[in-house]
This record gives structure tokens, C-alpha cells and sequence, in this order.
């Protein structure tokens, strides 16, 4: 099994050629700082999002009496 998934892979390199390890390894990277900073952004825009909720969908002013007042 295993000498067959090995020439699989030469097969594969000699086709469309080995990727370049410092082009593989940079790739990663970018990929990592891409991934954390939509990350960030979306998360930013999620809290906005229920910051405005709260304001206008659950105003403070607004008070719904739900038991009898304390005398």
C-alpha cells in the first residue's frame, strides 16, 4: 500500500512539480494572518451588531412591570 501511495506522489511531482518548501511555508503564514484578521473584523462587527440590538431593540427607558409594586 504504501509504495503504491508513494508513486502516486511522484507521479503528482513529476506532473506539476514539487511545491517550493519557502513558498509553501509563507503561504501558511499569510493564510494564518488572513484567517485571524476576518476574524477580527467580523468578530468587531457582531458586537456592533448586538451593542445596537440591545440599544434599540431593548431599550432601558422602557420599563414592562411584570409583578405587583412593593407597598
Amino acid at each position: 500500500m504504501g509504495n503504491k501511495v508513494s508513486s502516486l506522489l511522484d507521479k503528482y511531482d513529476t506532473r506539476y512539480g514539487e511545491l517550493d518548501k519557502g513558498r509553501d511555508e509563507k503561504f501558511v503564514k499569510q493564510f494564518i494572518i488572513a484567517s485571524i484578521g476576518v476574524g477580527l473584523i467580523l468578530g468587531g462587527l457582531f458586537s456592533i451588531f448586538l451593542v445596537l440590538l440591545k440599544k434599540y431593540a431593548y431599550p432601558d427607558d422602557v420599563i414592562e412591570p411584570t409583578a405587583a409594586p412593593v407597598v
